[in-house]
């Protein structure tokens, strides 16, 4: 069964000038009833989890806006002015932006895109940086600018996460993983060029019911950081279904999680989808 195709186009970035690939999704329907379609029994792990997440509405989505928390280690340099423990997120999935507003009274807001940044500081200042789209090496995590390009580009993974197994993705189905008394399916993704990921390759792992429990992935930020997001606590918000909870932490070997302190917690507390 293939729920979606993506078709990949090359246009012109408005900002740079730059030729930037985007992908646009065409729903392709094949019913269960079709004569000599497969039995369920043969869906493969991506399309379980792409239908446990919604399936073909993830096509047709184009907006989101969500309210929701941040937290950990990560974003402290940030909350000595700002308190990120309810903001709101809005995601335009045609431009590949997330506009963070509602952690200052005052009108402070920050903007994201895969290639720059902006940031309206309360006091009306409005800064602008360029940065080389993700994947790729973060800079000092002090920064401002890269701050704030990190939690755009972690908000846009956690809305977007059943995307990263659609159409022109090359996946690998690495059997089962015990953990926490349950037995997850675990999928490699590695990221088409030009898609908008914290790591050009990640290990996904699934439950039975093909909901998201885990991810495995490395950043650059002067060294290579080892790390690991769980995610739980479902929710369906407009026929589509996200975790509502993500938790990343550092992990030393492969599969074995090093530290309880959070590097980054994210709590949805509701999304709209459009």
């Amino acid at each position: 069964m293939q729920w979606a195709e993506v078709f990949k186009t090359e246009q012109c970035s408005p900002k740079s000038g730059a030729r930037v690939q985007y992908y646009n999704m065409q729903a392709l329907w094949t019913t269960w009833s079709s004569p000599g379609a497969p039995e369920i029994g043969c869906m493969t792990l991506r399309d379980r989890v792409f239908e446990a997440a919604g399936g073909a509405r993830w096509a047709r989505l184009r907006h989101f806006v969500s309210h929701l928390m941040l937290d950990g280690a990560l974003v402290e340099p940030l909350e000595g002015r700002h308190s990120l423990k309810e903001i709101v997120a809005e995601g335009d999935l045609a431009r590949r932006s997330v506009r963070m507003s509602g952690f200052s009274d005052a009108g402070g807001a920050w903007g994201f895109h895969p290639d720059f940044v902006t940031i309206r500081h309360d006091d009306g200042a409005f800064i602008g940086a360029r940065r080389e789209a993700a994947p790729r090496p973060f800079r000092n995590p002090k920064d401002e600018a890269e701050l704030v390009y990190l939690c755009g580009l972690s908000i846009w993974s956690c809305m977007t996460a059943p995307l990263a197994v659609l159409g022109d993705v090359d996946a690998e189905e690495l059997g089962t993983w015990s953990e926490h008394g349950q037995t997850w399916w675990r999928l490699r993704v590695r990221a088409p060029e030009g898609a908008l990921a914290c790591a050009s390759e990640a290990v996904m792992y699934f439950g039975d019911d093909g909901l998201l429990r885990r991810t495995d992935f490395d950043v650059v930020c002067g060294e290579t950081i080892r790390l690991v997001d769980y995610t739980s606590a479902h929710q369906s918000f407009c026929g589509l279904t996200v975790p509502t909870l993500h938790r990343t932490v550092r992990r030393t070997a492969p599969g074995a999680a090093a530290d309880r302190k959070p590097v980054l917690d994210i709590e949805i507390f509701d999304v709209a989808f459009d």
